[in-house]
């Protein structure tokens, strides 16, 4: 499946030539006609200056070691963008930012350093469009420089051609080509010197029941710093089908896809040069839980769709008063073990601040089941690439087919600490890529080529409409092979009869009952049988219940596993404005090794809403489990948490919020108060308190925060802000002595922003 054969012997060198001839041309096309037009330059002109003042005082005391630190950070940013309709068809539009931070520090004793940074990005594209074709060429160009005392100078440079053509005839397949030619260096070309083609194609066609999907691209990336050169050529075609059968008494869905990748990978210049070798998977996977070693995580396919720019709705940044603080879980399957040290996590911000990007800690997981984890390290390494806006995590080899990250969303202290970086609480994740680092000792070039097909089908027959008696069978084949090598197949048949029936006007029964028989490579056979039965009471319209019973029995060649559980929820209207739910549940599981693990989990929440001034919320969670026999000591553990909300609003212009949460070791506590005491809101007040302590390690954290903003009508604002951020533990330890550590950060920042 190679459409270009000639893309793998030229290695792209014409995109080159071809994109930038073909821009600078219409550049100049756009610039005469522009001229000629005798019109207004642009369309519209829009754009900004933002400046900002920051003064930080970070103080550390470390027993009877004290030692500081000034910071006066200066940073401003303008940004310009116009745009302009040459003809009805043809739009220009050109942007522009620049930024420069300077920081001036000084030290307890005495010592004096001066930084700057400095970041310039035009971007400029033209857009044509008449039906059924359109086209769109675009130059970026993103140049940052760094320059501190006693240090040389650094200066980076990404600079990229992309061009997209599209053809969207009615009734006949739809056709993208999209093309893109990156240079990313420095100024001498002496530590980053790397050449990044791509050509990818995109087709789509259906007709009736029946659509098509195909997908091609072919990437070329150099590095000529160190003699390197990594080319992949991937095809994909999909074909789904879905069709109602008897008049809507049966449903079948299914689909086929092939997807062929040939890689190479050359290296040259000697011994000791690394290469990142990429690793495809199955998909992508993402999930919110505060247990990373158990729980399974769910599709998320926008994670692998080699877009970088778009959200994969993962957010990682500030999370709100109140909001889900929960670890982030971001993972991949492989579909069979395979070998990975190195994941690239993509996120949408550029210019992540190096405080930001290094307070995130990643653990690595990987998991045989998507159900079971085991961590691989605790704290990876990981380094932000602000070019290309991806963390670089790496770790030991490891052979997994399910490998996660887990992160924890930013801190209110780290956000507060860095007032210049604008909204902390949008840093959305974008796409997760895996790699194999590799060394090579001599000049060597490797191929691999590999095949991956994937069929599913999917039959719903409605046996009986009352009761709601229905059969559910799908079918599932997964076949790879890779260097001529072809793995073992990977199927997957399910059978499931499922029942619902009214018993009355309050009660319903559900029922099923289903059979998975998995074929997973060389290993034997694996048959899953799992039931379950319901019954849901609304004897109220403010009363609800619902009583499941599930069981499973999973048949293994080492032997059997069963599980049993039991779970009753009740949510209910008890009052006007107050609200509650209940839920209990036990649950017990006995392996193959005599094993068994038992245990019981109680959630419960009370909301009150006594006025429509305030709203109080109460939860809580309490689950504890004991594992006991199998040739092996006695264990259990519990864990509980509890979480009270407040938010009250005493006038229309005053908000206030408070969170209190006891989780194990730590106790979390939240204020905040909003104020807007002219009308309109041109002027709004803001206070903000957080305070964490853990009995674990008698550390303290705090961090308090007045906040004041004036909206200059339609033009901009100015704000003023204080943050204080207080530290203290007992962890710090200077010889065979356990010292308290205290640090302590001032940071006073005010913020001008002129919108035009």
């Amino acid at each position: 499946m190679r459409p270009f054969p000639a893309l793998h012997v030229q290695r792209l060198r014409w995109l080159q030539v071809l994109l930038e001839r073909a821009y600078r041309s219409a550049a100049l096309l756009s610039g005469f006609l522009l001229f000629f037009q005798g019109e207004a330059l642009a369309d519209s002109i829009s754009g900004y200056l933002d400046l900002t003042y920051a003064l930080s005082h970070d103080k550390l005391e470390l027993g009877p070691l004290n030692t500081g630190t000034k910071d006066r950070i200066f940073d401003q940013r303008y940004s310009l963008t116009l745009t302009k309709n040459i003809f009805p068809n043809l739009d220009f539009s050109a942007s522009g930012l620049f930024q420069q931070t300077n920081t001036k520090t000084t030290t307890s004793d005495g010592g004096d350093s001066d930084s700057q940074t400095r970041l310039i990005r035009p971007y400029l594209d033209l857009k044509w469009g008449a039906y059924p074709f359109g086209a769109d060429l675009s130059y970026y160009k993103t140049r940052t420089e760094a320059n501190a005392s006693g240090s040389q100078k650094t200066t980076l440079t990404s600079e990229s051609y992309q061009g997209r053509l599209e053809w969207r005839p009615a009734d006949l397949p739809l056709l993208n080509i999209f093309l893109s030619h990156t240079n990313t260096y420095d100024e001498a070309r002496a530590s980053e010197n790397v050449v990044a083609d791509q050509v990818s194609w995109t087709s789509q066609y259906s007709q009736g029941n029946l659509n098509f999907r195909y997908y091609g691209a072919y990437l070329d990336n150099q590095d000529k710093l160190r003699n390197t050169e990594v080319t992949n050529l991937s095809n994909d075609l999909r074909t789904d089908y879905t069709k109602s059968l008897f008049n809507g008494r049966a449903s079948f869905y299914g689909f086929y896809e092939i997807a062929h990748t040939n890689l190479d990978t050359s290296v040259g210049g000697g011994g000791g040069t690394s290469v990142n070798i990429p690793v495809f998977p199955f998909q992508g996977l993402s999930s919110l839980t505060n247990t990373p070693a158990l729980g399974a995580l769910d599709p998320n396919p926008f994670l692998i769709d080699n877009v970088t720019t778009a959200s994969a709705g993962i957010n990682i940044g500030l999370p709100p008063v109140g909001g889900d603080t929960r670890p982030r879980n971001i993972g991949l399957d492989f579909l069979a073990a395979t070998g990975v040290n190195t994941l690239f996590v993509w996120i949408d911000r550029d210019q992540l601040p190096d405080v930001i990007a290094n307070s995130y800690s990643w653990a690595v997981y990987t998991s045989s089941d998507n159900l079971n984890w085991t961590l691989i390290m605790q704290q990876a390494s990981a380094t932000f690439i602000q070019l290309s806006n991806h963390f670089e995590i790496t770790f030991p080899d490891t052979s997994a087919r399910y490998i996660k990250v887990v992160v924890s969303p930013l801190s209110p202290t780290v956000a507060a600490s860095v007032p210049s970086f604008p909204d902390p609480d949008k840093i959305f994740v974008t796409e997760i890529q895996a790699f194999t680092k590799q060394t090579s000792s001599t000049n060597r070039s490797r191929s691999l080529s590999s095949t991956t097909q994937r069929v599913n089908t999917d039959l719903r027959v409605i046996i009986l409409e009352r009761p709601d008696l229905y059969y559910d069978v799908s079918y599932s084949l997964v076949t790879a092979s890779a260097g001529g090598i072809r793995s073992p197949s990977v199927w997957t048949l399910s059978n499931l009869l499922g029942l619902t029936q009214p018993l009355s006007s309050i009660f319903t029964a559900r029922a099923t009952v289903s059979r998975q028989d998995l074929k997973n490579g060389n290993a034997e056979k694996v048959v899953n049988y799992n039931w379950n039965a319901a019954v849901d009471a609304v004897p109220l319209s403010t009363l609800s219940q619902t009583l499941t019973y599930g069981g499973s029995l999973l048949e293994q060649p080492q032997g059997s596993t069963t599980q049993h559980s039991l779970y009753l929820s009740n949510t209910a209207q008890l009052y006007t404005g107050i609200s509650a739910y209940l839920n209990a549940g036990t649950f017990l599981t006995s392996d193959y090794t005599g094993r068994d693990n038992k245990g019981s989990t109680l959630n419960f929440g009370v909301t009150m809403s006594p006025t429509r001034k305030l709203s109080l919320t109460l939860s809580g969670n309490l689950s504890n489990s004991r594992q006991s026999g199998g040739g092996q000591p006695s264990n259990s553990t519990s864990t509980s948490s509890k979480d009270l909300a407040l938010s009250y609003t005493p006038f229309p212009s005053v908000y206030f919020t408070a969170d209190w949460a006891w989780q194990e070791n730590n106790f979390v506590q939240n204020y905040q108060v909003d104020w807007s005491p002219f009308q309109g809101g041109d002027l709004q007040c803001s206070f903000y308190y957080n305070e964490v302590l853990n009995d674990q390690n008698n550390s303290k954290s705090r961090l308090i925060r007045p906040y004041l903003r004036l909206n200059l009508r339609k033009a901009g604002y100015l704000t003023l802000s204080y943050s204080i951020i207080k530290d203290s533990s007992n962890a710090a330890t200077v010889g065979a002595i356990q010292q308290k550590s205290q640090e302590t950060q001032e940071v006073f920042a005010v913020e001008y922003r002129l919108n035009f």
